[in-house]
């Protein structure tokens, strides 16, 4: 089993229950108010946790806050990196939830956007994090991108990056980290946003055209070959809500954008659908995301995908590990994992157990 490190977020959610999520200018009362915790950090690392992967957290939090570590360390997950800044505030969501489970969130960083990457670097190697093991991140930390560049070339392990929430107007250093991705995890807003930058970044009319006309016939699943054309990104994974899981296993033998049409390149899509959880049992899917991240990463650090994730060309060319089957088995597992996340208020107080979700799976149904 490979090692899993998780280098994000930790916050204390304010969960409030209303009839509908606020509109611009309106004042409404809430039905309930719920104090936990979470933070996209910290709910995938406790997910990979329960997951059964050996997993390692790195984060930040103030003195307000020392509860939620205790809470972590509970799902098997070694706590250690876990640094308090005694004169910081840990990071605050203020969450909207309304009667149909969907959410609306904003953020406080707090002492999330005061990580030293330096000294997270050299625990990470004191840990003894290595090549073939993976660092997972989302963008609720300062200078992630950043970062990212670093950490491959100080120790080059399997990234795993989710881009959420999605930067707006992003500088070099996000495109150079795109480079830097093994396994980039997104939502379908994220990967038309995603797609749009791309266009705007290239500053070739071409790509430009065939992105916009992509978008325009709605072809969501044409999207992910140009990412992974312009950064060499082997796993793209998107998440499309109640329409499941799509994964892009590819790998190219070009670098240029401009060579789209005709490269010679290997690339299979793998679907999955979501669980069979009842529209009517879906009470908050805040943490479902996260924990489909770490259920999916926490299956793969029990593969031999790594393998395949380090050097997809020779993989594909010397090996028969069979990529499909474990990336569509983690995938499955993610998807029931988050089914059962969905029918529970809460972020952390969500996330199932490894015995509950194999029990879902063998079952068939929750209830």
């Amino acid at each position: 089993m490979k090692q899993v490190a998780i280098f994000g977020s930790i916050n204390i959610d304010e969960v409030y229950g209303v009839p509908h999520i606020v509109l611009p200018g309106e004042t409404i009362s809430s039905t309930s108010r719920q104090v936990v915790a979470g933070g996209k950090g910290a709910n995938c690392c406790l997910a990979t946790g329960k997951a059964g992967a050996k997993c390692s957290f790195y984060a930040n939090i103030g003195p307000d806050a020392i509860w939620i570590k205790q809470l972590i360390s509970e799902a098997r997950v070694d706590v250690s990196n876990i640094r308090l800044l005694e004169s910081g505030e840990t990071g605050r969501a203020v969450i909207q939830v309304d009667q149909n489970g969907e959410n609306s969130i904003f953020l406080f960083p707090g002492v999330n956007f005061q990580h030293n990457h330096q000294h997270v670097l050299q625990n990470m190697k004191a840990n003894s994090l290595s090549h073939y093991d993976y660092l997972v991140l989302q963008n609720e930390i300062n200078n992630v991108a950043e970062f990212i560049t670093v950490a491959k070339k100080s120790i080059g392990s399997i990234i795993v990056w989710n881009p959420a929430p999605m930067p707006t107007n992003p500088d070099q250093s996000f495109f150079n980290a795109l480079k830097d991705v093994d396994i980039l995890i997104v939502n379908e807003p994220e990967l038309i946003s995603l797609s749009k930058l791309l266009a705007d970044k290239a500053n070739n009319p071409s790509l430009d055209s065939k992105i916009s006309n992509m978008l325009e016939e709605n072809n969501i699943d044409a999207l992910p070959h140009y990412l992974q054309l312009e950064f060499q990104i082997p796993l793209i994974v998107v998440t499309r809500g109640s329409n499941g899981v799509s994964a892009f296993v590819s790998t190219i033998n070009s670098t240029s954008s401009e060579a789209v049409e005709g490269t010679q390149n290997s690339t299979e899509i793998i679907n999955v659908g979501i669980s069979p959880i009842k529209q009517s049992q879906v009470v908050d899917t805040t943490a479902a995301g996260d924990t489909w991240i770490g259920y999916f990463v926490s299956e793969l650090s029990k593969s031999e995908i790594h393998t395949f994730l380090s050097s997809p060309k020779s993989y594909l060319e010397n090996s028969r590990l069979p990529v499909k089957q474990i990336i569509e088995r983690a995938m499955n597992k993610a998807c029931h994992a988050s089914g059962i996340c969905v029918t529970r208020r809460g972020a952390i107080p969500s996330i199932p157990d490894n015995s509950e979700v194999d029990e879902f799976l063998e079952k068939g149904f929750w209830v």
